[in-house]
C-alpha cells in the first residue's frame, strides 16, 4: 500500500444538536471506510478484536470493539477526508466494559468544534 503524506481535511459538522446513535453493522458497512471491513484483520492475519458496536454522530461514525486477546473494550472514532472516505481520526483501548468504550467514543463524537478540523486535522 502505498503511504499518502497529504494532510487529510476533515469534514465534521461544527453544529449539530444531534446525539450519537447506534446503527447495525449492515448500515455501518455500506460507508466508505478507508481500508474496507475486516482492514484490521487483513493487516494482521489474526481476528485479534471483534467488532460489537456501530455508531453514528452527523458525518462521523464510530466503532467499539472487544479484544479478544486481554478482554477490554476500544474504540474507533472516524470522520470523512476530503475524497469522502472515513478515518480513524482518534483510537483509544484498554476500556474495562463496553459501557466505558461507549461513553468514550460519545464524548469524541459529539465534542462541539469549532471548524472542520478542530483538534485533528492530520489524518494519513
Amino acid at each position: 500500500m502505498k503511504q499518502n503524506n497529504e494532510f487529510i481535511t476533515l469534514l465534521i459538522s461544527s453544529t449539530s444538536t444531534r446525539a450519537m446513535i447506534e446503527i447495525k453493522q449492515s448500515e455501518f458497512e455500506q460507508y466508505p471506510v478507508f481500508g474496507g471491513p475486516n482492514f484490521i484483520k487483513e493487516i494482521y492475519g489474526v481476528q485479534a478484536t471483534s467488532e460489537r458496536f456501530w455508531f453514528k454522530h452527523d458525518d462521523m461514525l464510530g466503532i467499539v470493539l472487544f479484544d479478544n486477546i486481554d478482554g477490554d473494550w476500544s474504540m474507533i472514532a472516524l470522520a470523512k477526508d476530503n475524497v469522502g472516505v472515513y478515518r480513524g481520526f482518534e483510537v483509544a483501548c484498554s476500556y474495562r466494559t463496553a459501557a466505558a468504550a461507549k461513553r468514550a467514543l460519545r464524548q469524541v463524537l459529539e465534542k462541539p468544534r469549532r471548524s472542520p478540523a478542530d483538534g485533528f486535522s492530520r489524518v494519513r
